[in-house]
């Protein structure tokens, strides 16, 4: 019989470019939210700002964007920003990574069941999955939402256990993808073109400089499961 293969994805900073939208996107959030409860003493947080912290938990990242003294607003900022973000990405502000679909394609062709692990909202990945018609290519995914007090640690167990496979590959580019890997078992491809640092992503099993590696890479962690470095 065929072997059994599972990739896991992120989802931010692997497959989607969220540079590609996120700044407007959470400016605009913020302008409203801060006309709505009448805040005129904070400054909009810098590009820089908003962008460095993409890929943490998504009650983390809204925390985050708010200072000490206004961060009992959080959960608020977090209800309508999942609702603000999904309709930039359903409006067609966000984009893929190059030729992500193709390789999706390619991967699947090649027997490899696909599955999303991400830190964002439910309403976010829903936004995505169906902004980009990519629900026919994954036969799972779960979000940070989906469970209550979990990391992505546990959403990577939960997929393993839903999909028992003989090979597993996990794919992302933050310092939670690499833990959330390695805490299960599996070896961790870290993209050097998402919002992890290079000393964040040392200890990831293989990396790649942009999603179109993605297949020799794995048949090269196929042919030398040993492999700790791309020939990139």
């Amino acid at each position: 019989m065929p072997q059994t293969k599972l990739l896991i994805f992120d989802l931010d900073g692997t497959l989607l470019d969220t540079r590609s939208f996120i700044v407007p996107a959470v400016q605009d959030l913020l302008t409203q939210f801060f006309e709505a409860h009448q805040i005129d003493d904070l400054a909009i947080p810098s590009t820089c700002h908003i962008v460095q912290a993409l890929g943490t938990p998504v009650d983390q990242y809204y925390r985050g964007l708010l200072p000490p003294a206004y961060q009992h607003l959080s959960p608020q900022l977090h209800h309508q920003g999942r609702l603000t973000l999904a309709r930039w990405i359903r409006h067609g502000a966000a984009s893929l990574y190059p030729q992500v679909i193709p390789i999706l394609n390619l991967l699947y062709s090649k027997r490899w069941t696909l599955a999303i692990a991400s830190n964002c909202d439910r309403p976010y990945l829903d936004a995505v999955l169906e902004t980009f018609a990519l629900d026919s290519l994954f036969d799972y995914h779960l979000c940070i939402q989906d469970r209550q007090h979990a990391t992505k640690v546990d959403l990577v167990h939960e997929m393993l256990y839903r999909f028992p496979a003989e090979q597993v590959v996990l794919i992302g580019d933050r310092q939670s993808d690499i833990d959330a890997g390695h805490a299960n078992g599996i070896p961790v491809i870290a993209c050097r073109y998402g919002f992890g640092s290079p000393a964040e992503l040392a200890t990831a099993d293989l990396q790649i400089e942009c999603f179109t590696e993605l297949p020799a890479v794995l048949q090269q962690l196929q042919n030398h499961p040993e492999a700790k470095e791309s020939d990139c």
